[in-house]
């Protein structure tokens, strides 16, 4: 089969993520959130000073950098696994770690299921803006034993005595290096916190990678077990995303509508799908595209996954989208057509 490239189109989304059941692996003795929560996001480059027009272009940029990884290593073939881009992240969260309460922000990631900062002491550790997490000073860090189901859950993890280490390398080169363990974390607004203990996660004491250096870690929020969406055991989270020219903040949701009391009456859903060959990725069940009143003649094939390849994935590590050229090209002719 021959895979069209695929190119870029600037769009503003807003994203639910309603997750079906799914078998899930959490650290011995977790207890989940029982509530909705929500946590605030900031833009990668919300607090530089940049212009409007340098906000967008650099965010153009750095999505046509991902896609462009993407397509290189897909063109390999059905083998390909597909990579993950540690320092390419568009959003921060923000939260906090261990007992007392360390802060941090770390870049929110749909499309990895590791959640890791890094730790004291550090062989090798990127600046970060905020101190470097010590466990010996939080009273709520426990290791990890080889025998957890945390352990056996994550694919990268290996064996060192009792001890749970990991190793993992992003699409870009970055890596971290280091083991699992459990905390307590604590997520949310200013004006409500949600702590949850028993969180696991990894520990970097070894760590490098291009990009960052403006963070203290990632979040994985893909459908891995080890994600911290599958640790919370919620069926549901979404985040709302505001205009790239707007400095006003983004939010992530954990859990559902109602907990959040927030009404189903203006939303919309589509079924998420999922891709044997990259279990980890939210596929979206794209039938087509209209401009206006017009449905685009584009062969819904175009979409789908075939053995493994193709189709249209939610990404958090990116806000433009992207479609393969014959797509795009239709779409943008329509487009220019019904502007003049």
């Amino acid at each position: 089969m021959t895979y069209s490239p695929v190119i870029s189109l600037s769009l503003v989304i807003v994203v639910v993520l309603a997750l079906g059941c799914s078998s899930r692996v959490a650290p011995d003795e977790y207890g989940p959130a029982k509530a909705g929560f929500r946590v605030s996001l900031s833009r990668v480059d919300g607090d530089k000073n940049l212009s409007d027009i340098e906000i967008i272009q650099r965010e153009i940029l750095r999505g046509k950098m991902r896609i462009d990884r993407l397509s290189t290593e897909a063109a390999r073939g059905p083998a390909f696994q597909a990579p993950v881009f540690g320092g390419d992240g568009a959003f921060f969260m923000n939260l906090s770690i261990g007992t007392p309460e360390i802060p941090f922000r770390a870049i929110m990631d749909t499309g990895s299921d590791l959640i890791w900062t890094q730790c004291q002491p550090c062989k090798r550790c990127f600046t970060q803006p905020t101190p470097v997490f010590d466990p010996a000073r939080s009273s709520s860090f426990h290791n990890v034993s080889c025998d957890s189901a945390f352990c056996k859950g994550f694919i990268n993890a290996n064996c060192s005595g009792n001890s749970c280490n990991y190793t993992n390398v992003y699409g870009d080169e970055s890596s971290t290096v280091g083991f699992l363990a459990t905390e307590t974390f604590t997520f949310g607004d200013s004006w409500h916190n949600v702590s949850v203990p028993n969180i696991g996660f990894g520990c970097g004491v070894d760590n490098q990678g291009v990009g960052l250096d403006h963070a203290a870690g990632i979040v994985g929020l893909a459908r891995g077990p080890t994600s911290l969406v599958s640790q919370l055991d919620v069926q549901t989270f979404s985040y709302c995303l505001t205009l790239v020219t707007d400095r006003k903040r983004s939010s992530l949701f954990f859990g559902t509508l109602p907990d959040l009391n927030v009404s189903y009456a203006a939303v919309n859903s589509t079924p998420l799908i999922k891709n044997p060959s990259q279990p980890l990725f939210y596929y979206l069940s794209l039938d087509g595209i209209s401009v206006g009143e017009i449905f685009l003649n584009i062969p819904k094939q175009v979409f789908q996954i075939v053995d493994g390849m193709g189709g249209l994935i939610i990404d958090s590590g990116t806000t433009i989208t992207s479609l393969q050229e014959d797509a795009y090209n239709t779409l943008t002719q329509e487009f220019m057509s019904q502007s003049n």
